[in-house]
């Protein structure tokens, strides 16, 4: 098997082919380019040279194009970049016509065209910056660039384009000839122009730039993806696109295996090695790994900055989230996950969701800042914080906790180190208690210090006689139980009285739980009287 890139929501206008591929095209000086070109053999070339509005289009000769709600691309090169008028001033556009008026979209980035082959991309969802939007974007009969000179240019050929099509980003799977594939690998496949040309992910130096959405893995068919990438970065480019188009998705199918691991685990359920995701502009990107479909999932030592919402998959084997970065993201869904060493800094709204007390997040570190609040909890059963360390919060916000739902909660502040969630905010009418779970330690033993095993131990509180801890001593006459109900006061009651063997005096004691652990050392001394002879 090998690796497969295909576009998603992809439909092609025109692969510019020829002067009448996908319907007639209008260009000055039209013709085929064989030598030049981004995608399957050919390209367009003409003549774009006058003061002001040059255009190239194609019409439909029959049926029209549906561009409703469309990331409509096409890709680009000029050779009078240096002629370009400002973005504000025009630049360059792409429009659509429906027989009857024009739309136009400014195209971001034209103001510093970067020379060589561009690819252009229009949200078709959005207003148009001038002329008039079809109201009906599903009847499109001419899709067209506009480009906008400052200058005169040389009557000569000067301008190419090339594979006019809809297309939203790319979907990678497969393996690489038995092995895992990488971002290296489905870059390559998307720029040799036999098998990609779609113009959504492209490099410069170590860093990939996507101009659309990635998903891995198969979702629509049967086929495996066998994914695995360790220290690339990944940005999603300031264009003009959808708000809700960027996006991370993994997924699977129900017949081909699905395995995508980005960077390493190491020893301690932790990672190195990881990939970064990032935006350049102020547009956030989704990160979407719930499918169940997905066989093997690991993701380590990564880096997400400003990821609207990331959802992670439920508990099962061979899925897990440790060692990660989240920062400036939206909230994270842990479901049941294995999310653990995971660092939330500074979250939009809130760390991450909660909304059973069986999820398997541990050792998180929380830097807050605003009025964000760490881990949003949408249940009322008691749920442990198993060494969640806040930081930057308190009791005026942001807060350890916002706590949605009307009833009461109970968290017990648990792990080594022990979490230290102090402060909630409530979006119902409920309550919200900290308790700080710790250790009742008990050591038996007799006058010579040996360690007494099976000796009987009994804590109850002093309050309501509720049993705490009623169990024997193990081979090293120590016992331990975690009691998280805060400050109280217990009585310990030790006994060791089995028949045929060293019988001792009962023995009990009172005393109190605090903030810190409770350690006791019991000597039990010898009943001489009722100790049985041979």
């Amino acid at each position: 098997m090998a690796v497969s890139i295909a576009g998603s929501n992809y439909t092609i206008i025109s692969g510019c082919e020829s002067m009448s591929d996908g319907g007639t095209w209008t260009f000055n000086k039209g013709e085929i380019d064989g030598g030049v070109w981004k995608q399957n053999v050919n390209s367009l070339v003409g003549t774009l040279a006058s003061i002001g509005t040059n255009d190239a289009y194609v019409t439909r000769s029959s049926g029209v194009w549906d561009l409703e709600n469309k990331h409509l691309r096409m890709w680009f090169l000029t050779t009078v970049g240096s002629k370009l008028e400002s973005d504000a001033n025009g630049g360059i556009q792409i429009f659509v016509y429906n027989g009857s008026v024009t739309g136009y979209w400014k195209v971001s980035g034209s103001t510093t065209y970067p020379g060589g082959w561009i690819n252009l991309v229009v949200d078709t969802a959005r207003a148009c910056d001038s002329g008039t939007k079809p109201a009906d974007m599903t009847q499109i009969t001419r899709v067209g660039m506009r480009m906008v000179l400052s200058g005169v240019a040389k009557n000569a050929l000067n301008t190419w384009l090339d594979h006019v099509c809809v297309c939203d980003g790319l979907i990678l799977y497969g393996d690489d000839g038995g092995g895992s594939f990488t971002f290296d690998n489905a870059y390559d496949l998307e720029n040799t122009p036999a098998t990609g040309g779609y113009g959504t992910l492209r490099k410069f130096g170590p860093v990939f730039f996507s101009t659309g959405d990635l998903t891995i893995g198969d979702s629509a068919g049967v086929n495996a993806c066998d994914f695995a990438d360790t220290s690339q970065v990944v940005a999603f480019e300031d264009r003009l696109v959808n708000s809700s188009l960027y996006a991370l998705n993994i997924v699977g199918n129900g017949t081909g295996a699905t395995s995508v691991v980005l960077g390493e685990e190491t020893t301690g359920n932790q990672g190195v090695k990881g990939c970064s995701f990032l935006t350049q502009g102020t547009q956030d990107f989704s990160v979407d790994m719930i499918d169940t479909d997905v066989d093997t999932l690991g993701i380590y030592g990564c880096t997400f900055n400003n990821a609207s919402t990331i959802n992670l998959p439920t508990s099962a084997a061979n899925k897990e989230v440790f060692g990660n970065q989240f920062i400036g993201c939206g909230v994270i869904d842990i479901d049941t996950c294995a999310f653990e060493n995971n660092t939330i800094i500074e979250p939009d709204t809130y760390g991450i969701y909660i909304d059973t007390p069986l999820h398997r997040s541990k050792d998180l570190t929380f830097i807050m800042s605003g009025t964000s609040s760490g881990v949003h909890m949408a249940t009322d059963d008691e749920t442990d914080f198993d060494n969640f360390q806040f930081s930057g919060t308190d009791s005026g916000g942001p807060y350890d906790v916002y706590h949605s739902t009307a009833g009461d909660l109970t968290i017990n502040n648990v792990g080594t180190p022990r979490s230290n969630g102090e402060f909630a905010s409530e979006g119902a009418a409920g309550s919200t208690t900290f308790l700080t779970a710790i250790s009742i330690n008990i050591t038996v033993q007799d006058k010579n210090t040996d360690p007494i095993q099976n000796a009987q131990v009994a804590v109850y509180k002093t309050s309501d006689r509720t049993e705490i801890m009623n169990d024997d001593t193990d081979i090293d006459g120590f016992i331990t139980t975690i009691y998280s109900g805060g400050a109280t006061g217990i009585e310990i009651r030790v006994r060791k009285a089995s028949g045929g063997a060293t019988k001792y005096r009962n023995f009990s004691t009172l005393g109190s739980t605090g903030s810190d652990d409770f350690n006791l050392l019991v000597t039990l001394v010898e009943d001489t009287i009722n100790t049985a002879t041979t």
